[in-house]
């Protein structure tokens, strides 16, 4: 089943809880017991907090779990799933230079750039300027939708918040940076994609697989130019 990665028609909703993941689903869309590694599963009745149970377990697990929600309408089971936390907007891109993509270290793990929109600040002009203020590279271009991913973490007053970042492709001639230590930045280097994924990067579930749709993104690309030069 084609997902849209733009944000208007999805019909699956992968969202990481740690490095877990929920899936929000329709039950013909997927074949659990064909795909090992799928640890729990749930058929929505329509009352959100009947998710609490489900989410508990994967904020509490010490190993990744794939759990799935099923639900014959997954958008309205979104929108319920979103009333249990504080949604936060962010914008971030997928920085590339030579072949390589720009990778920054911060608090102990390895991300891409990104940062929440300000108001009335539209999704690729957050991206443009978050990748701007914590890189400090002097232009960017800014290229294709990379989609979205949905991630949520509790702060320490105890507050549950799903954060959605919006991810674009970006291209400089700039290699130099100035990182944005006042957002925890100690590091960046410029890596190959394949290089990131398997190399000694600790990384989040959630943008390793954002690294991987950037490398299909990329060959999907190259092919289409080497087709129609």
């Amino acid at each position: 089943m084609p997902i849209s990665q733009d944000g208007q028609s999805y019909k699956k909703y992968d969202i990481y809880i740690h490095d877990s993941v929920l899936t929000l689903t329709t039950p013909a869309s997927h074949d659990w017991a064909a795909k090992p590694g799928r640890n729990l599963q749930m058929t929505y009745r329509g009352k959100p907090k009947s998710l609490f149970q489900i989410i508990d377990t994967l904020e509490k697990s010490k190993k990744p779990l794939h759990a799935v929600v099923v639900s014959q309408d997954p958008r309205a089971l979104w929108k319920d799933f979103q009333t249990l936390y504080k949604r936060v907007d962010a914008g971030g891109g997928v920085v590339v230079s030579n072949g390589e993509i720009l990778c920054i270290y911060r608090r102990k793990i390895w991300d891409l750039p990104k940062g929440k929109l300000d108001p009335a600040e539209t999704w690729k002009q957050a991206a443009v300027r978050e990748v701007l203020e914590e890189t400090g590279l002097k232009t960017i271009a800014l290229g294709g939708k990379l989609g979205r991913t949905l991630h949520t973490f509790t702060t320490k007053s105890g507050e549950r918040i799903l954060k959605v970042t919006r991810w674009y492709h970006m291209t400089t001639e700039h290699r130099k940076f100035v990182l944005q230590t006042e957002e925890d930045i100690e590091d960046a280097k410029w890596l190959k994609p394949e290089e990131f994924l398997t190399g000694p990067y600790p990384m989040f579930l959630s943008i390793r697989h954002l690294v991987e749709r950037f490398i299909n993104y990329r060959d999907e690309s190259s092919k289409q130019e080497s087709v129609n030069p």
